[in-house]
């Protein structure tokens, strides 16, 4: 006899079908993981550009174009958004980046959004198990 048979293909099918159902959450918290590296990259040159601000006006800004820190307001995949707070004196800031809502990195309920301020102090909105998202 040559060839496959209906079985013998119905087989190697539902193989396939269940390696590729465990393999691909593998897979996409691997990708979720590997851009999380952009949102901390968007925050740490942030905070490089806001304490050269600070060295030249002794305050703090959230103007984000060439007047301000000059970076850009999303991470180089655009999948962050960062925002930046700066109470009232400007002695201090907060800058998050935040996943935009329509990727995949708005599903990651792990680390979230990104938090960094001019104490150093670095947070997380998800609920941050091992790893740790920082």
């Amino acid at each position: 006899m040559t060839g496959f048979a209906m079985v013998e293909l119905l087989i190697v099918v539902t193989v396939v079908a269940i390696l590729v159902s465990v393999a691909m959450p593998s897979y996409q918290r691997v990708i979720v993981k590997s851009r999380q590296t952009e949102a901390k990259e968007l925050l740490y040159t942030a905070a490089h550009r806001q304490q050269q601000f600070f060295t030249r006006n002794n305050v703090y800004t959230t103007v984000t174009g060439e007047a301000g820190i000059n970076v850009p307001t999303t991470s180089g995949g655009g999948y962050y958004t960062l925002t930046i707070t700066v109470p009232i004196p400007a002695s201090s800031y907060s800058m998050s980046a935040v996943p935009v809502p329509d990727t995949s990195q708005a599903s990651d309920s792990e680390c979230g959004t990104f938090t960094l301020n001019s104490l150093g102090v670095k947070t997380v909105s998800g609920s941050q198990t091992s790893p740790p998202c920082w």
